[in-house]
């Protein structure tokens, strides 16, 4: 049986932009493909995700090519869980009052490793200092031994995003082969 992880929008993110920390979450994912493991997130990451990079762009940090590229890469490496009852919510809601967060979306990102039972990895400082003496499972982006699997992480970072840049060239290619066989139909 494969481990399974959750991850919250922050180390998602920082596998397609330059951030502090950036390496390391390349390594993680590196270190999880590698593995086999299951990443799930909450729906909610898909938007987080897709509101940050917008905004990547529109600040002129970013083109839109590779806001849509890290889409796609964040969205082939990931499993996102949609919970049709609202228990992922409720959990949600107990867990951002239990430790007098201002929001509730990152206990999101909580209630489902809860519910999955398995680590939550986060690059968000305020909810893991809130959460790490209570639950062990949440893991802190920088507990992660980059040294250790740096020779692993250079290679694999050269191939991960090879593989997934050819993977979006193919995909745009057949994008346009459709809408090219579409106009040629009567």
């Amino acid at each position: 049986m494969n481990e399974t992880v959750v991850v919250d929008a922050n180390i998602a993110l920082k596998w397609v932009l330059t951030e502090s920390d950036s390496q390391i979450a390349r390594a993680l994912l590196a270190e999880w493909k590698k593995k086999k493991t299951i990443v799930y997130v909450p729906t909610l990451l898909t938007y987080e995700v897709t509101n940050i990079l917008y905004r990547e762009v529109g600040a002129g940090r970013i083109t839109s090519e590779t806001a849509q590229d890290g889409i796609n890469l964040i969205f082939r490496a990931v499993s996102p869980v949609f919970s049709r009852n609202f228990a992922l919510n409720l959990r949600a809601l107990a867990l951002a009052k239990q430790f007098g967060l201002s929001a509730a979306y990152d206990t999101h990102y909580l209630a489902l490793a809860e519910r999955k039972e398995c680590p939550l990895w986060t690059a968000d400082t305020r909810m893991w200092r809130a959460v790490k003496d209570q639950f062990d499972w949440v893991r802190w982006i920088g507990d992660f031994p980059v040294t250790k699997h740096e020779r692993i992480f250079n290679g694999t970072k050269e191939q991960l995003f090879e593989d997934s840049t050819e993977t979006i060239q193919q995909q745009r290619a057949e994008r346009t082969r459709q809408l090219i066989g579409k106009e040629d139909e009567p």
